[in-house]
């Protein structure tokens, strides 16, 4: 496997995943723009997988509390009218596919809150329209 490292392409679509604290469930999910703040893990870029590589099932099953995720579907397209990128960034561990939204690293975070605070809030939206992985726990009212 290379590790080179490509930009995707604008018609390829990335899945999210995002922890259960960060969805108010009710009526209909809304994803909160919490589940796009980078973590202290993120210091390269949020982290994200390659639809065509991985399933919303491997996503959700990949994090450190499986049965506990919401996997969000974006497109590429969408991501960069919102001024960002999407690379790849392959991992040892972990469902295949795995990239990186760069300007969304927690360095990047710390230095200009108040603009990513206002992308997080966009991506949040249209995460919460194609929403394609609940928790089995879950609830929809």
């Amino acid at each position: 496997m290379s590790h080179e490292v490509l930009q995707l392409a604008e018609q390829e679509f990335i899945l999210r995943r995002i922890h259960k604290n960060h969805v108010d469930p009710a009526p209909s999910a809304v994803i909160g723009f919490a589940g796009f703040r980078p973590t202290l893990e993120d210091t390269r870029g949020l982290s994200v997988y390659q639809e065509k590589y991985a399933s919303p099932a491997e996503v959700a099953a990949g994090g450190r509390k499986p049965g506990e995720y919401y996997v969000v579907r974006l497109s590429v397209a969408a991501l960069r009218r919102l001024g960002l990128s999407v690379v790849t960034d392959e991992r040892e561990q972990g469902p295949l596919g795995h990239a990186l939204v760069p300007e969304l690293s927690l360095s990047a975070y710390q230095q200009d809150r108040q603009k990513l605070r206002e992308i997080q809030v966009r991506l949040a939206v249209l995460a919460s329209q194609d929403i394609v992985l609940a928790p089995a726990s879950s609830t929809t009212g």
